[in-house]
């Protein structure tokens, strides 16, 4: 992670209280309240290093291929990852949290974060929506409905052990209400990171000026 968002992450989540503090030569300007929403606890990913030309767990040495996407959306003005307010109001493409497990158990490991300092300034959109059926859905449910039912058993030993997490503000019937909202879109730009972190993925993100 850049120093300044190493500096950004260390002040957004030093307290409880409102902040308003000028970073980057006051280029931007960060205004803050804590979110209801606590940061997501899961597993993250190993970490990783560079062994000649191949990149591999920092532990044990094994060879890592990430599969990946770039999933823009903090970065033209959507103030969230894009895609999910085109989903006729359905979990499994109108809720982040659903669409994360799906990707990973699509075999993705990776997500590229493109982001602009601009957008990261600009209040939240509301995300929240109603969404069918009224119940989030169950790890099983999503895989069900996202996996051939003829998979082979080869592949199915190579689906996600994160287990699908489900945010603690979750709310029935409604789809994202565990997104943090404010004048601001920076701590929900964060805690989407905390998310795919948590969720074992790894996470690039990429300033575009």
């Amino acid at each position: 992670m850049a120093p300044v968002l190493q500096t950004l992450v260390a002040a957004v989540f030093d307290g409880n209280q409102c902040l308003s503090q000028n970073y980057v030569a006051k280029r931007f300007t960060l205004i803050w309240c804590s979110s209801a929403e606590p940061a997501p606890l899961g597993t993250p990913a190993a970490p990783l290093k560079l062994k000649g030309s191949r990149l591999v767990e920092a532990v044990n040495g094994t060879e890592v291929t990430l599969h990946g996407i770039n999933w823009f959306g903090f970065n033209n003005a959507k103030t969230m990852v894009d895609g999910l307010d085109a989903a006729n109001s359905s979990w499994l493409g109108g809720d982040f949290a659903t669409v994360v497990y799906r990707m990973k158990l699509l075999g993705f490991n990776a997500v590229r974060l493109p982001f602009r300092f601009k957008d990261l300034e600009s209040p939240t959109q509301e995300y929240a929506r109603s969404c069918a059926p009224e119940s989030p859905l169950s790890a099983s449910d999503i895989a069900h409905a996202t996996l051939p039912a003829n998979l082979s058993a080869a592949f199915m030993n190579k689906l996600p052990t994160v287990d699908f997490l489900l945010p603690m503000s979750s709310v029935s019937g409604t789809c994202n209400a565990y997104l943090p909202n404010g004048p601001t879109t920076l701590p929900r730009f964060l805690w989407v990171v905390e998310y795919l972190i948590a969720s074992g993925l790894y996470v690039l993100v990429r300033l575009l000026l």
